[in-house]
C-alpha cells in the first residue's frame, strides 16, 4: 500500500516560521467556521504546548472553500493580531458572552494559496472534505493520518506518537 503525499500550497506565511519537523500536524481551518474555534484550534493549541521543541510541529493553514468574503487573508491576520472573528464564528462566540477568540494561537499559521476560482489550492488539490481538516505528515510530506472534524487531544497525541514511531529521525546519527 503506497502512502499519499500532501500537496501543500502556501500563499503567505502569516505568523511564525512555517518550517517542517520530523512529524507535522496541519490544521486546515476557515475563520468563518465555528467548529474550528470550538474544537479544533483549542486542540491544536494544546498539541503545540504538549510537543514543545520536539520532532513535532503544529501548523495552521487558513483556507477557503465557501463564504469567500469572510474567509480571507485579512480576516485571518485580524484573528492572529487581536482575536477578531467574523461571520458565524462571531455570532456563536457572542452567545458565550465574548466577541473575540481569547486563546492565543502561538503556532505558525499560513494562508492557503488561492486558485482562480477563489478556493484554497491545498484544500482543492488534496480534496479536503471541509474544515476543520487535520493532516499528520512527515518532513517529506508523506501523510500518516488525515481526518475531518473533531478528535480530542488524547486521540490526536496517540496518532502523532504512531507517526513518530513510523518516521525517520532527523539530524545526525547517534554515536556508536
Amino acid at each position: 500500500m503506497s502512502m499519499q503525499t500532501l500537496d501543500l500550497r502556501i500563499g503567505a506565511c502569516l505568523q511564525g516560521e512555517f518550517l517542517l519537523a520530523r512529524v507535522n500536524v496541519l490544521l486546515a481551518f476557515q475563520v468563518n467556521c465555528p467548529g474550528c474555534f470550538l474544537h479544533a484550534l483549542p486542540v491544536a493549541t494544546a498539541l503545540h504546548t504538549h510537543f514543545p521543541d520536539s520532532d513535532v510541529q503544529v501548523l495552521g493553514l487558513s483556507t477557503v472553500f465557501e463564504d469567500f468574503s469572510l474567509n480571507t487573508e485579512e480576516h485571518t491576520r485580524q484573528l492572529l493580531r487581536d482575536g477578531q472573528v467574523v461571520g458565524e464564528t462571531a455570532k456563536h462566540l457572542k452567545t458565550t458572552g465574548t466577541d473575540r477568540y481569547d486563546t492565543e494561537i502561538a503556532f505558525p499559521v499560513a494562508m492557503d494559496a488561492i486558485g482562480e476560482d477563489g478556493v484554497g489550492q491545498t484544500f482543492a488539490i488534496n480534496r479536503f472534505p471541509g474544515t476543520p481538516t487535520w493532516i499528520v505528515f512527515g518532513a517529506d510530506y508523506t501523510m500518516y493520518a488525515a481526518w475531518f472534524g473533531h478528535r480530542d487531544r488524547t486521540a490526536v497525541v496517540r496518532i502523532i506518537d504512531e507517526a513518530l514511531s513510523r518516521s525517520q529521525p532527523t539530524g545526525p546519527a547517534p554515536d556508536s
